[in-house]
């Protein structure tokens, strides 16, 4: 991609700045890794172009049953739609391109760009790898055509398909159809009744892998640049090879392709592709039965994601040799006022366990943290327990990390196992959480109305005074809808 990007930087010298990112930090850097300057980061007489490096957090490998690196993708594109926002620079995207993998994580972050109100002007997907590797079917195997929001219809496309699987290789009738209808996201088809099922829709999983087709017979496809660039490299089709490139017209770049349809789906705000996941915090709910969201990009840990039961589905537990998870980068809405979480404590040993349970919000830039108290000396509960913590107001409307830990205490034992679910962040007056502020809330607030009975499992109490109010009420009035 750092050819690419010096190739995009050879159309307009000295009118391009190339960055890149910290897998940890979230800092931005030039091409020879030296940090990148806010003034540099915000010309807005300059194009930039940011290298997004997604591989640590979006595996395709290793898979242990079930389903062990499940959302990492859509992880990836949410934190990357964190670090726009951090930056200041979401609503000056114009082009968003994935190679592989990435056309998953771009496509979620478009699709989080759309709901803040911001329209890319065209997502280009390179030989897109929905995840359906070898038949090992991840769920996160989707990357779409998401409407616009604006007046402007964003353009998709996926240079690499007819390029790539067909013209490149001398093949007649293509005959390579497990290659070329798994790359194919746009109809064109090979009456393959195996292929049948995906044509005139986006990715719904491929059964491909990168070169299969060349591989088999002895060659090699060009590289990225030369499809983005130099329309497709040595295609064998002048027609298709001229269908394709890129060009500068002196003020906007502009990427061919003719394979684009256009938009196919709506940009749902709280699913990620019918996964029982919301837009509150990525896979908050540990559904994923992965950490997903919860490693690299600040994020990580020892703490796993387990299963106990149908009852109890995945969640996160700390137990006697594990104690902390971080959640990854995300950015945290300026509505959302409140953390919401349920934990239950079991397992201690009841005569030295002096492990507390607690919880640590940290705002990136900054380094400012907020650290709470949940449980001390290990104190058990009979169950999930729910508990809300209210944010100090300088968090929302950031990019931050999260992080639960067991703080083991001073004999430096793990005396206890904690398990943690249903971590959510929300706006008040949104008593039921489902991610929405509507009637049931409504009724609710005024069902509940008085001090509350418990302070620290209040939802009804939006300003965190243990009364619900008056205030409460108007809160709940201004985020109607939310």
């Amino acid at each position: 991609m750092l050819d690419l990007a010096r190739n995009i930087d050879d159309m307009d010298p000295d009118d391009v700045l190339i960055h890149s990112m910290s897998d940890d930090t979230f800092e931005m850097f030039d091409e020879f890794g030296n940090p990148s300057l806010p003034s540099e980061i915000q010309d807005a007489t300059r194009h930039h172009v940011l290298m997004w490096d997604w591989s640590k957090n979006s595996f395709l490998i290793d898979l242990p049953p079930p389903h062990q690196n499940d959302g990492f993708a859509y992880g990836a594109g949410d934190t990357l739609y964190a670090f726009l926002r951090h930056y200041g620079i979401h609503d000056k995207v114009a082009y968003l391109i994935g190679h592989s993998r990435g056309a998953v994580v771009v496509s979620e972050a478009t699709r989080r760009l759309l709901l803040s109100g911001h329209d890319p002007r065209q997502v280009i997907y390179l030989d897109g790898e929905g995840g359906d590797f070898l038949g090992l079917g991840y769920m996160d195997d989707v990357f779409d055509g998401w409407e616009s929001v604006g007046p402007d219809p964003i353009r998709y496309d996926w240079i690499y398909s007819l390029v790539y699987e067909g013209a490149w290789v001398p093949i007649p009738d293509w005959q390579c159809p497990v290659c070329y209808c798994g790359a194919d996201l746009g109809g064109l088809g090979c009456g393959n009744d195996e292929c049948s099922d995906r044509l005139n829709q986006y990715n719904l999983g491929q059964a491909y892998r990168h070169g299969w087709c060349e591989n088999a017979l002895g060659g090699s496809p060009p590289p990225i640049w030369e499809y983005l660039i130099e329309r497709g490299g040595p295609v064998q089709d002048q027609e298709v090879r001229d269908g394709r490139g890129m060009s500068f017209d002196g003020d906007l770049y502009f990427f061919f392709d003719q394979e684009s349809p256009g938009a196919t789906t709506t940009a749902d705000p709280d699913q990620w592709h019918d996964f029982p996941n919301d837009q509150l915090l990525f896979n908050g709910d540990f559904e994923w039965g992965a950490p997903s969201g919860w490693d690299n990009h600040g994020g990580g840990g020892t703490a796993s994601v387990d299963f106990l039961g149908a009852g109890d589905g995945w969640f996160l537990e700390m137990d006697f040799s594990t104690i902390e998870r971080t959640h990854s980068f995300f950015w945290l809405d300026q509505q959302r006022t409140i953390l919401s979480f349920e934990y239950d404590i079991t397992d201690n040993d009841v005569i030295n366990c002096d492990d507390d349970f607690k919880v640590t919000l940290t705002q990136a830039g900054t380094n400012t943290s907020m650290t709470w108290l949940v449980s001390s000396r290990c104190e058990e509960t009979l169950d999930w327990t729910h508990r809300v913590l209210y944010l100090p107001e300088n968090f929302p409307g950031s990019m931050c990390t999260l992080k639960l830990w067991k703080d083991v205490g001073p004999d430096g034992d793990i005396d206890s196992e904690t398990r943690v679910d249903n971590v959510r962040f929300l706006v008040a007056g949104d008593v039921d959480g489902d991610g929405s502020v509507g009637i049931i809330d409504f009724l609710l607030v005024l069902g509940l109305w008085g001090p509350c009975a418990d302070c620290n499992d209040c939802l009804a109490d939006g300003d965190g005074d243990c009364t619900v109010g008056i205030t409460d009420f108007l809160n709940l009035l201004g985020n109607w809808g939310s």
